[in-house]
C-alpha cells in the first residue's frame, strides 16, 4: 500500500511537471515573438544614423545654391571637405560592417543573397568615391584652404555619392528585412532553448527530487544498516570480550586443559597442563598425546576410549602418564568431542586432574582406616591378652615369693615372669603401633629398655641383617614410658634395615653425654645419648630436609606410610629430649637420640619396696575372671590382708551394707558379671564416699578421670611391684 501511493504521488509530480514545462514553452516562444516585432520596428541605430547622415548629404550637396554657396564661404568649403572625409570613413565602415560585420554599429556580416549582390554593386561606388575624395585631397594640398573646390569633381563626386546612397538604402532596406528575420529565427530558438532548459530544470528537479527521496530512504536504511551494524559490532565485542576472559579462565585454569584436531594433534595446551606433564607448550604443539604414554594402559584400553570419543561421546576415566623427567602421575581425564553443524568431529578437548596426591592421601587414609581397625582389633587382642598375662605374671612372681629349694625350678619362675614381661611390652608395642596405647611415665633404666629393644628385633629383623650393640654401664636412669622409647628405637631400625636391601648391620651405641642443645644459651644437660647407625644406601639432603614430614615417604612402594620417623620425633619431643640424623649417600644413616636424665631411685631399687602389710585389712576384692580373682586374692592373702572375693555389684553393694567388716579398700576388675568397673565404683562412693577404689583394667581406653569415684587405675598385666605401689598411693 505504502508503494502504492508513492507511485500515484510521483505520477501526480510528473504531470505536473508536463503542464509547467508547456506553458514556459508557450511563455518563452510568446516573448520571443514579440521581441522580434519589436526589433522590426527599431532597426539597428548605428546603420539608421550613418543612412540618414548620407540622404542628409546628398540632399544638400544636390542644391547648386549650396555649392556656389560654398564656392563663396571659406569656412563652408572647409566643413564641406570635412563632410566628405568623414563619409569616406563611414561608408568603408559600412562596407566593411555590411561584409564582415561590426558589433559598434549593430551589423552582424549576415545578410541575404539580394543584399550580398547589393554589396557587389557597391564595391565600383566605393572605389570611384575613395578615387575622387582623393582626388580632392590633391586639391586641398596644392590649393590652400580658401580656394573653391573644383567645380567638376564635386559634382561628379556628388553624382557617386548619390547613386552610392540609392543602393545603400536599399541595402539598408534589405539588411533590417533579413535582420528581422534572423531575430525572429533567433528568438523563436532561444524560446525553444529556454523551454527545453525549463522542462529540463523541472526534469532534473524531478529527478533531484526523486533522488532525494531515494537518498533520503537510503539515509534511512543506512541508519537501519548502521544500528544493525553497530549492534553486531557490540555483539562482536562482546563475543571477544567473552573469548578473552574465557582464554585467560583457561589460561589461569588449575586443570591441565588440551585441544586436539581430529586427528589427535595437538593443537593447545594451557600452563597448567605444561605443569602436570613437564614438557613445554612449543615441544607439544603438534605431538601426539601417545608422548605421554607410561604403559600402564594396554592397547585394548585405547581402543575402546577411542571407540566412545568417536561414536560422539565423552569419555571419562583415569590415565597413568609419564613425567618429562621420567616418575609416573596419575590424571583424571575427560575428554569431549567437538562436533561441528553437520555432524563431523572437528577437535577433541580434553581436562586433565591431576589427582597423583590425591591418590597418596586416599592411600593413608585407607592406611589409617587399617590402622584404626587394626588397633581396634589389637585393642580386643591386647584386652584378653592382658587378661591372660595378668595371671602368668602374678602366679609367677607369688611362686617367687616363696621359699622354694628347687634352684632350676626357681630360674624356670624366673623365665617365666620375663617372658611375660615381654609379652606386656610386646601388646605396648602393638598398641602403640595402632596409636592405642598409653604412655606410663615412670623411672626407667636406659640400659634395660635398649637391652630388650635389641633383643625384640633380634627376632624380627631378616637373617642378612646383624645387630651390634656397644651399651655403656650404670646410665643413670630417664624419665618415660619403656614400650614408647623402644618403639622408637624399633622405628629407626625397621628404617634401617629398608635402607639395607641387600643386607648390613645395624649398631646400637647408648651412653651419657652432656648435651647443649641447639639454643646456645642453655644450659648443658646430662642426658642420655642412643645411636642408631646402618650402612645403608643413606640419603640426599633434600630427602634429609623431609625425612620427619607426616606422611612423606621414600618406601611407598614397600608399604611405608610416612609417619614412622614423624612418630619417632613426637614420641622424643614428648620425653622432653631431641633428636639428630645424618647420614651420606652411598655411606649409611645415623640417628641420634637424646633423653635427660632424672634423678630417683632406679627400677631396681624401686622393685625393693615392700608390700604394705595389711595385718587383717579387710578388702573386697570384685570381678569375674577366675584366674586373675584368685592371683590377686592370693597376693593380698600373702601379705596380710584379709580378702573377700564377689563377682557381681549388686552383690558388691550387698555385701558392702550387710556385712559387720568395715573395708578399707575395694579392688575391683573392670569386667563384672552385671556391669563395668567404673559402674560399681559409682555405686560404692555414693555408698562409701571414703573408700578407696583400685580399678583394674586391661583396655587403653580408661583413664582416672573417667569418673572421679576411682582412686587408682591398675592397668593389667601388672606386676607384684606395681600392685604394691598402687595400695600403698591410696593408703597415703
Amino acid at each position: 500500500m505504502s508503494l502504492q501511493l508513492i507511485e500515484n504521488g510521483q505520477s501526480r509530480r510528473l504531470g505536473w511537471a508536463v503542464l509547467l514545462t508547456i506553458m514556459a514553452f508557450l511563455i518563452v516562444g510568446g516573448l520571443g515573438l514579440v521581441g522580434t516585432v519589436m526589433e522590426g520596428f527599431l532597426p539597428d541605430s548605428g546603420l539608421v544614423n550613418i543612412a540618414g547622415r548620407q540622404r542628409m548629404l546628398a540632399q544638400v550637396i544636390a542644391k547648386d545654391s549650396f555649392l556656389r554657396a560654398h564656392e563663396q564661404d571659406p569656412e563652408r568649403r572647409a566643413a564641406l571637405r570635412s563632410i566628405l572625409r568623414d563619409n569616406q570613413a563611414q561608408w568603408l565602415r559600412v562596407h566593411r560592417g555590411l561584409r564582415h560585420g561590426d558589433p559598434a554599429l549593430g551589423l552582424t556580416g549576415r545578410s541575404s543573397a539580394r543584399a550580398g549582390g547589393m554589396l557587389d554593386d557597391l564595391e565600383p561606388l566605393v572605389a570611384e568615391v575613395n578615387a575622387l575624395l582623393a582626388r580632392l585631397d590633391q586639391d586641398s594640398v596644392t590649393a590652400p584652404e580658401d580656394v573653391p573646390l573644383s567645380q567638376p569633381i564635386l559634382v561628379q563626386l556628388l553624382d557617386v555619392t548619390e547613386a552610392y546612397l540609392v543602393i545603400m538604402d536599399q541595402l539598408v532596406t534589405q539588411y533590417a528585412a533579413d535582420l528581422d528575420e534572423s531575430l525572429w529565427r533567433r528568438h523563436v530558438m532561444i524560446g525553444l532553448i529556454l523551454a527545453v532548459a525549463i522542462m529540463l530544470i523541472i526534469q532534473a528537479g524531478i529527478i533531484i527530487r526523486r533522488l532525494m527521496d531515494e537518498v533520503r530512504h537510503t539515509h534511512v536504511q543506512l541508519v537501519a544498516t548502521n544500528s544493525a551494524l553497530q549492534r553486531e559490532v557490540e555483539l562482536h565485542t562482546n563475543a571477544e570480550a567473552a573469548m578473552r576472559r574465557l582464554y585467560v579462565a583457561v589460561e589461569h585454569a588449575d586443570e591441565g586443559i588440551i585441544v586436539t584436531d581430529a586427528r589427535g594433534n595437538i593443537l593447545y595446551v594451557n600452563p597448567a597442563f605444561t605443569r602436570i606433564t613437564g614438557y613445554e607448550r612449543e615441544s607439544m604443539l603438534g605431538q601426539r598425546p601417545r608422548i605421554l604414554s607410561s604403559g600402564k594402559q594396554d592397547s585394548r584400553f585405547y581402543r575402546q576410549m577411542w571407540e566412545t570419543l568417536l561414536q560422539g561421546n565423552v569419555w571419562r576415566g583415569r590415565l597413568v602418564n609419564r613425567h618429562s623427567k621420567g616418575p609416573l602421575y596419575t590424571t583424571e581425564q575427560v575428554i569431549s568431542p567437538v562436533i561441528d553443524p553437520d555432524g563431523k568431529i572437528t577437535n577433541f578437548i580434553g581436562i586433565t586432574i591431576d589427582i597423583t596426591s590425591r591418590i597418596a592421601l586416599e592411600e593413608r587414609v585407607k592406611q589409617a582406616q587399617k590402622m584404626e581397625i587394626f588397633g581396634a582389633l589389637a585393642g580386643g587382642v591386647a584386652h584378653d591378652f592382658n587378661n591372660l598375662l595378668t595371671p602368668i605374671l602374678g602366679f609367677a612372681e607369688l611362686a617367687l615369693l616363696k621359699e622354694i629349694g628347687d634352684a632350676e625350678l626357681r630360674d624356670d619362675l624366673e623365665r617365666i615372669r620375663k617372658a611375660a614381661l615381654s609379652a606386656r611390652a610386646l601388646t605396648q608395642q602393638i598398641l602403640n603401633f595402632s596409636r592405642r596405647g598409653t604412655g606410663r611415665s615412670t623411672t626407667l633404666e636406659a640400659e634395660y629398655v635398649v637391652r630388650e629393644a635389641v633383643e625384640l628385633m633380634r627376632v624380627a629383623l631378616p637373617s642378612n641383617i646383624s645387630i651390634e650393640t656397644a651399651v655403656a654401664r650404670n646410665l643413670p636412669p630417664i624419665a618415660g614410658d619403656a614400650a614408647q622409647v623402644q618403639t622408637v628405637l624399633m622405628n629407626l631400625c625397621i628404617n634401617a634395615t629398608r635402607a639395607m636391601p641387600k643386607g648390613g648391620t645395624v649398631t646400637i651405641v647408648a651412653s651419657e653425654v652432656s648435651f647443649q642443645g641447639p639454643d646456645e644459651m642453655t644450659e648443658a644437660r646430662r642426658m642420655v645419648r642412643i645411636d642408631v647407625q646402618d650402612t645403608g644406601v643413606g640419603m640426599e639432603p633434600h630427602v634429609l630436609r623431609r625425612i620427619f614430614e607426616p606422611y612423606f615417604t621414600t618406601n611407598a612402594d614397600a608399604g611405608g606410610s610416612g609417619m614412622g620417623l614423624a612418630n619417632v620425633r613426637q614420641i622424643v619431643n614428648a620425653h622432653r629430649g631431641h633428636i639428630e640424623v645424618q647420614s651420606t649417600p652411598g655411606i649409611g644413616s645415623a640417628f641420634s637420640i637424646y633423653l635427660p636424665v632424672v634423678e630417683a631411685l632406679s627400677v631396681a631399687e624401686r622393685a625393693k619396696i615392700p608390700m604394705p602389710w595389711g595385718n587383717g585389712t579387710a578388702v573386697l576384692l570384685a570381678g569375674r575372671q577366675q584366674s586373675i580373682m584368685q592371683c590377686c586374692k592370693q597376693h593380698l592373702e600373702f601379705f596380710g590382708y584379709r580378702v573377700t572375693f564377689v563377682e557381681g555389684s549388686a552383690t558388691v553393694a550387698q555385701q558392702i551394707v550387710q556385712s559387720d567388716a568395715a573395708y578399707r579398700l575395694l579392688l575391683t576388675d573392670n569386667e563384672l558379671a552385671d556391669a563395668t568397673g567404673w559402674q560399681l565404683a559409682e555405686q560404692v562412693h555414693a555408698l562409701l564416699p571414703g573408700l578407696p577404689i583400685i580399678l583394674m583394667t586391661g583396655s587403653p581406653a580408661i583413664e582416672p578421670s573417667d569418673t572421679a569415684s576411682v582412686t587408682h587405675v591398675l592397668r593389667k598385666p601388672f606386676t607384684l611391684d606395681e600392685l604394691a605401689e598402687a595400695i600403698a598411693s591410696v593408703q597415703r
